[in-house]
């Protein structure tokens, strides 16, 4: 990828904040950005440049407060942090922390703790997730979290002496059951914070909810922008598996670019729902700002729950599009790279999204159709040779086989991209002044800037207060190979690793229509 195409992305991207004044919650809506993205990062021309660059900030946030710069070491430097800038609850009853970052405590409910969910030994965790129907494959997250969470429990003997628990419960990606799931955690369950549910959808319908009983709520199983919201939902903290839906989009336009030397028609089926819209106006604000790459632009719909996608991939291949993408994930990543195997079109280029990241899940159920699909990548799949001797993955493997879990059958290394930074902020957080709270809790996760080590190297995981809202902005385009021999194949990186960290600008979720996105 090369570096004045992906600055021009980023200044797309810049522009989009500028000029944005509302984006609509509706499927034929606009998904426009708003809010400030922050200077743009460093862009590895290498791979090995970019496994040991920092950070060039200032580190001075918009209130003048020392804000968040370069990656922390670990829990002592962000204790450090944290104290140096005296930030914690003050004397008006507000949460302050870095870049702007404040919650009025007086707000939260009459019976708000913020040591809710703490008991002496155990700290309670709770999640509504798919464990059945169609995309039951992501309900496998809620037994990686836990395995993790039993290691740190046996290993380390919990944080703060206690225990992790992981009170789970299924919604069957249902936004109904969802509600009803939430609802049972907050008012039943004595959780300390909602962690990795999943969808778009199930996240909308409850996260006014979560915020206004002022628990955390952690790294929704969605790239929506939404979730990048500090301002207005201050307790909901952004994806820790996936990149905005929004910066993946503009990201597509980026690497077909790189494949073709004549303008092309794209092809995309879209999810149905609010992460197809924010997936679909990515790519649309590039294809619009870069009509020397992108000449013409055709899309069909599918529901979340329809069985097949025949009718519609049947619809597409009659464009004869060079390029398509899928914008959508779940069982649907294999049965279109069935569907376009099995028609006359055969396109060029074919690329789904990050959701579809995993080889054993996605990959090896469409055997040899698989072959030559791209897809911007971020963290390490426990199944791909390429990370054999990487001590992280090693050390996953090994707990996941140790506790009776066949890694090759669902998406346990996103489950453990889950689970390590709660363990980690939960360390920090014990390290404060008033101890374990939901507050310090907080105020851990928002100035978190480590190396995360399920992520490729020289990939941020950061958050800088109301400055930065996501956690990842970075990623490296592979292909997938898969030999006529073998079961399971494996990606291939195609050009370098990059990482835009706080150049994506911060979604304003609040009340007022026009401020949504």
């Amino acid at each position: 990828m090369g570096r004045s195409r992906l600055w021009r992305v980023i200044a797309l991207v810049m522009v989009m904040a500028m000029v944005a004044l509302a984006c609509g919650s509706s499927a034929d809506d606009a998904v426009e950005a708003t809010d400030q993205g922050g200077d743009a990062a460093e862009v590895a021309d290498e791979t090995e440049e970019s496994d040991t660059e920092e950070g060039d900030g200032d580190g001075s946030g918009p209130d003048g407060s020392a804000g968040v710069d370069g990656p922390q070491a670990g829990t002592d430097d962000q204790v450090s942090l944290i104290t140096g800038n005296g930030w914690g609850v003050d004397d008006n009853n507000v949460l302050v922390g870095p870049s702007g970052y404040t919650v009025d405590l007086a707000s939260c409910p009459d019976d708000w703790s913020d040591t809710g969910g703490i008991t002496d030994d155990e700290i309670r965790l709770g999640q509504s997730i798919a464990q059945s129907g169609t995309v039951a494959v992501y309900g496998t997250w809620t037994d990686g979290m836990r395995n993790y969470f039993d290691y740190i429990n046996e290993t380390e003997g919990g944080v703060d002496g206690k225990a992790l628990s992981l009170i789970d419960k299924d919604d069957a990606y249902d936004a109904v059951r969802a509600v009803s799931n939430v609802d049972q955690l907050l008012e039943t369950e004595n959780i300390f914070a909602i962690t990795s549910q999943l969808g778009t959808p199930m996240n909308l319908a409850t996260y006014d909810t979560i915020n206004e009983a002022c628990v955390p709520h952690l790294f929704p199983g969605s790239g929506h922008p939404a979730w990048a919201d500090p301002e207005f939902h201050p307790w909901t903290v952004s994806s820790a598996v996936w990149l905005g839906y929004n910066t993946e989009g503009t990201l597509w336009g980026e690497y077909i670019d790189t494949q073709f030397d004549e303008p092309v028609t794209v092809a995309a089926l879209v999810l149905n729902n609010d992460a197809g819209v924010a997936w679909e106006q990515g790519f649309k604000d590039y294809a619009e700002a870069n009509p020397d790459v992108i000449a013409g632009y055709e899309s069909e719909r599918y529901e979340a729950d329809a069985p097949t996608i025949t009718n519609e991939m049947t619809t597409l291949g009659a464009t004869g599009a060079e390029a398509f993408i899928l914008m959508g994930g779940s069982i649907y990543c294999p049965q279109a790279m069935d569907a376009i195997a099995e028609a006359a079109w055969d396109p060029p280029v074919k690329i789904v999204p990050t959701v579809c990241s995993g080889i054993q899940s996605f990959f090896v159920p469409a055997g040899q159709n698989g072959n030559g699909w791209a897809l911007l990548n971020n963290g390490k799949d426990l199944t791909d040779a390429r990370w054999d001797g990487d001590e992280f993955v090693e050390l996953a493997r090994e707990n996941l086989t140790s506790g009776g879990i066949d890694i090759t059958t669902g998406l346990y290394g996103q489950a453990y991209e889950n689970a390590w930074p709660i363990v980690e902020a939960l360390k920090v957080a014990a390290e404060l002044p008033g101890g374990l709270t939901r507050t310090n809790f907080m105020l851990s996760l928002r100035s978190m800037n480590r190396e995360h080590p399920m992520k490729l190297p020289g990939i941020s995981f950061a958050l800088d207060g109301n400055a930065d809202g996501y956690t990842i902005e970075g990623g490296q385009f592979v292909k997938y190979s898969v030999e006529q021999d073998q079961e399971a194949g494996t990606f291939a990186p195609v050009g370098d690793i990059f990482d835009v960290n706080g150049t994506t600008p911060n979604c304003t979720f609040g009340e007022a229509p026009e401020n949504q996105c």
